[in-house]
């Protein structure tokens, strides 16, 4: 019987792209006598207390009074950018940097809030680059512009760029743990996954507590199919972060590859349990944890426990196809076939074209007896698998056993066109003919049989019975008598025998009457069948 038996599991690739680090504050502005400058004072006061509020209220007064002012638009949209108000600090910055075109302070916080606006768009993303890059070149050692750059660059995907200006930033700043951290993942996204990990690492190094860091350097390492590496990482990850659905289920994935399958089940439900809660973080409505959980139960031969975690997953997606064939298998493995065949047939109801589905139907309808339901089943199995010998086999079984001689020969012809060179289908086409005494078509394929295996016992013996038949007694006896050199155990070849040394000392060397070959639907004494 088949199953589908496998994790599904798919790895989860953290995206840890950094935040950018803030310039430095403007200059503080030239302020025109003419002007009332008390609030543009009042709110760099409040701001170097850290009370952005009153920043941002004061320089709302000084903004009114000053309005083509480049230092107060300046300090205006850096209030805004600090206050996470984004958009409206584009305006004020794009005013400022008209006036003074070469303030790098200015670019960087425009920079900053073009790309950390909600309703961010790629002209957005375009215009932080263009601003950054200008910094960078204007300040090569700078490892504040590389970051930036690297980051922008992140943000439009554009990885090989972004982990040049992170590289340049890292030589600038050794000790940033962040640099590496954003390096390692952009080197992730361009496949380049030993740079990744070693980045990964020096950047933890300094950043020993970046539960974010330990859980992406975990995936790296899972796709570098470093199990053993990973599983030390999002250890760790997971002890930083205990409810983080993305580090449980890598977890359990690797611990799945490295033979802990029990470890693997309880990490596996404990992310399961974080997404039937609805936990922060955890796919709603996602049942693929808890499939997981029932894979690797099963695999410590925790049948029960399975079930009833395949029948969890069911009771959220009663859709989820590979949770019914597994579920389905379970139960037949159990015994309890009716459950199986339940499960196997919602599963065709829900895809009919798995073949899988179907071969699984007719050997749970064939334990309960009904031929008729395997039979239906295992011919769209076969429709469904031009390639497939077993739904045949099993197939063309159940039509001997119904006495349905010439449907069953039809099949014995596909099975031994999938497997011409061995002897199996020779066989089983061979018995069939002699069914139908079809003399000359079984011996050939009797013939067929020794020719892809000389080994064949049953393929002798029934050569024999076929040269028998038809009256050519010296070769069937030496047929005879090679299937019990080859097999002393085959029973039909012995009796075979037997008859004809009882027949020679009698002079009676007529045929035996209609000797017939064995099938394992209908055993008879004298020919083997396989």
């Amino acid at each position: 019987m088949k199953r589908i038996l496998v994790s599904s599991a798919a790895l989860t690739a953290f995206s840890l792209l950094g935040t950018p680090t803030w310039a430095q504050s403007p200059q503080q502005p030239v302020v025109s006598a003419a002007a009332d400058n008390g609030a543009f004072d009042r709110a760099r006061k409040a701001y170097k207390e850290g009370d952005i509020a009153t920043a941002r209220t004061e320089m709302e007064k000084a903004i009114a009074a000053l309005p083509d002012d480049a230092d107060a638009n300046d300090w205006m949209g850096f209030v805004l950018v600090k206050s996470n108000d984004y958009s409206r600090a584009i305006p004020y910055l794009e005013k400022a940097l008209a006036k003074k075109p070469k303030s790098y302070e200015t670019m960087t916080n425009l920079g900053n809030a073009c790309l950390l606006k909600t309703d961010r768009t790629p002209a957005d993303t375009d215009r932080a680059i263009e601003l950054f890059t200008t910094v960078a070149e204007s300040r090569p050692n700078s490892a504040e512009a590389q970051f930036n750059l690297g980051y922008a660059a992140a943000r439009k995907k554009d990885y090989a760029r972004a982990a040049t200006a992170y590289r340049k930033a890292g030589e600038l700043r050794p000790n940033d743990g962040q640099t590496f951290i954003n390096l390692g993942i952009a080197l992730q996204s361009l496949g380049k996954l030993d740079e990744a990990a070693q980045a990964m690492r020096t950047g933890i190094s300094n950043n020993t507590g970046d539960k974010a860091a330990h859980a992406a350097l975990g995936s790296i390492e899972i796709q570098r199919r470093n199990f053993t590496g990973a599983v030390g990482v999002l250890e760790t990850a997971r002890k930083l972060d205990p409810n983080n659905y993305g580090v449980l289920v890598n977890l359990a994935y690797a611990y799945s590859q490295t033979r802990r399958s029990a470890e693997g089940a309880t990490v596996y439900g404990l992310a399961a349990d974080l997404a039937a809660s609805g936990a922060e973080g955890a796919p709603a409505g996602d049942v693929t944890a808890r499939y997981n959980q029932g894979v690797l139960l099963a695999l410590t031969g925790n049948t029960d426990g399975a079930l009833a975690a395949y029948e969890k997953a069911l009771g959220v997606n009663p859709r989820y196809l590979d949770a019914l064939l597994n579920a389905g298998y379970l139960h037949f493995q159990k015994g309890t076939y009716a459950e199986a065949a339940k499960r196997f047939k919602a599963a065709t109801e829900l895809d009919d074209k798995s073949y899988v589905a179907w071969l699984n139907l007719g050997t749970a309808c064939q334990k309960q007896q009904d031929l008729n339901g395997a039979i239906s089943a295992w011919e769209k199995a076969a429709a469904l698998n031009t390639s497939d010998y077993d739904s045949r086999s099993y197939l063309a079984s159940a039509l001997l056993t119904q006495g349905r001689e010439d449907d069953a020969g039809k099949i014995f012809v596909e099975m031994a066109k999938l497997k011409p060179d061995e002897a199996g289908p020779q066989l089983a086409m061979g018995l069939s003919y002699m069914r139908a005494n079809k003399l000359d078509d079984a011996m050939k394929s009797f013939q067929a049989a020794i020719k892809a295996d000389p080994s064949s016992a049953q393929a002798h013996n029934n050569l024999g019975v076929v040269y028998e038949r038809r009256g050519l007694l010296n070769q069937a006896m030496a047929e005879y008598k090679k299937a019990v050199q080859l097999d002393p155990a085959l029973t039909d070849a012995k009796n075979n025998l037997a008859r004809f040394g009882k027949q020679a000392e009698t002079g009676d060397t007529k045929p035996a009457s209609k000797p017939t070959p064995k099938s394992t639907a209908k055993p008879t004494k004298k020919a083997s069948g396989g």
